[in-house]
């Protein structure tokens, strides 16, 4: 089983994610892949957030930063913080500016 997660394009609030090591049935984890191949979901590799300490003391946090590109070029960027190892806004992920 991997360790991945299989994204549904044009999803919101982290509803058509599966995270492959959320996933204990292989068989599950195997339906899910050849529903993301047929409907050609996005793969993405494990790539855990890094944690960060406010304060001592306090949980650490994870911090991402996220690019989006349109024909080549940064068309957004955006960054999260959060308690979860998943940093989605609609769970505990809260946004925060990004200045270029």
């Amino acid at each position: 089983m991997s360790v991945g997660a299989l994204k549904c394009p044009l999803d919101t609030r982290g509803r058509g994610v599966v995270v492959g090591k959320e996933v204990t049935d292989a068989a599950a984890w195997q339906q899910a892949v050849t529903r993301a191949l047929a409907q050609r979901w996005l793969v993405q590799e494990p790539c855990p957030a890094p944690r960060i300490t406010l304060n001592p003391g306090t949980p650490s946090l994870r911090h991402d930063l996220a690019l989006g590109a349109t024909d080549g070029h940064l068309a957004g960027v955006f960054s999260r913080l959060g308690t979860e190892e998943r940093l989605n806004v609609a769970r505990s992920g809260q946004l925060h500016a990004v200045y270029l």
